[in-house]
């Protein structure tokens, strides 16, 4: 179980939001694209490459089988020395350790920006499989949060030096 990460560039943005269910050879897994409104986002930034680096969603790559089984990047550039984390993967493959992979080679990137002292994340109280992941990275729970959309969140936190 290999995973590798597959930045998308705008072309990449344009074909998945038009709808294309393939990239090149790459099959897609169900479930495994980010949210449209992720798309759209890095989209809107691509004539920026600094916030397109950070917006722009990579792709988890079984290198195994050649499919796409998730996503995942950061939800926007370094604040105060920080970014948050976000991931998913399909549900076919759920429980091969995809997630915990690519999480970790997520925060290694971030880690090699110099600006980047923390990467944050937050995790639904009723997901397990995604505190596991989270635990498994490495981090650390700070606290726990109401939030409108999620409801209770476990907020995690790992800095630069805990790696």
């Amino acid at each position: 179980m290999t995973i590798e990460l597959l930045e998308l560039t705008p072309s990449h943005l344009e074909r998945l939001l038009r709808g294309d269910q393939r990239l090149g050879p790459l099959e897609i897994a169900d479930g495994a694209l980010p949210p449209e409104f992720i798309l759209r986002a890095a989209l809107g930034v691509a004539h920026d490459e600094t916030a397109l680096s950070w917006l722009a969603p990579r792709l988890f790559v079984s290198s195994v089988q050649g499919v796409v089984v998730g996503s995942g990047g950061f939800k926007g550039p370094p604040t105060d020395g920080a970014v948050e984390i976000g991931y998913n993967v399909a549900a076919s493959a759920r429980g091969q350790g995809f997630a915990t992979q690519a999480v970790r080679q997520l925060v290694q990137w971030a880690f090699e920006t110099p600006d980047v002292l923390g990467v944050y994340a937050e995790t639904a109280v009723d997901n397990p499989a995604s505190r596991r992941v989270i635990e498994k990275a490495g981090f650390t729970q700070v606290g726990r949060r109401e939030t409108v959309n999620d409801g209770h969140v476990d907020c995690w936190t790992l800095e630069k030096h805990d790696t």
